[in-house]
């Protein structure tokens, strides 16, 4: 029996051809005695099985069941749950020590935002305290503040 055949006979017994295969199988069958032996055994094995009694569970076993799978769910999304909290932890630990190391470094140069070009020829005579400051950054706070545009009304 070649194993197309054998899938051919398991889709017999089972219902599952269609009329024209199954029209073409039983013609093969009435011609071929292994098939029809084996065709004989599956339809044995098939009844054992219909006739044999179903073990049911109580109503108590059916709950303690219930109650270990629920646990076991549990068990495993509790599981993941603190692997991706570890997993977390780590990402905030290695992120605060990169951000300490940054910070123990002493900045060589002032950072870039304070490097911004100032004119210092084209300041007024009124700008005079800017031109005495050290960094862009401080002459354009002295200017600020000398031209009174603070919160008390442009007074100086």
């Amino acid at each position: 029996m070649t194993p197309t055949i054998h899938e051919q006979l398991q889709a017999y017994h089972d219902g599952e051809l269609a009329a024209v295969e199954r029209e073409a199988f039983e013609r093969h069958l009435a011609a071929c005695e292994p098939c029809n032996a084996e065709l004989g055994r599956l339809r044995a094995l098939s009844g054992f099985f219909a006739a044999t009694a179903r073990p049911r569970l109580s109503q108590i076993a059916a709950h303690r069941v219930q109650r270990r799978v629920e646990e076991m769910m549990q068990r495993g999304v509790l599981r993941v749950a603190r692997i991706l909290a570890a997993v977390a932890a780590c990402v905030v630990l290695g992120g605060s020590l990169r951000l300490m190391q940054q910070m123990k470094k002493a900045p060589e140069a002032a950072p870039p935002w304070v490097d911004v070009g100032v004119d210092v020829a084209s300041a007024s005579d009124a700008d005079s305290n800017s031109r005495d400051a050290g960094t862009p950054a401080a002459r354009w706070y002295l200017a600020d503040a000398s031209h009174g545009s603070g919160l008390d009304g442009g007074q100086p």
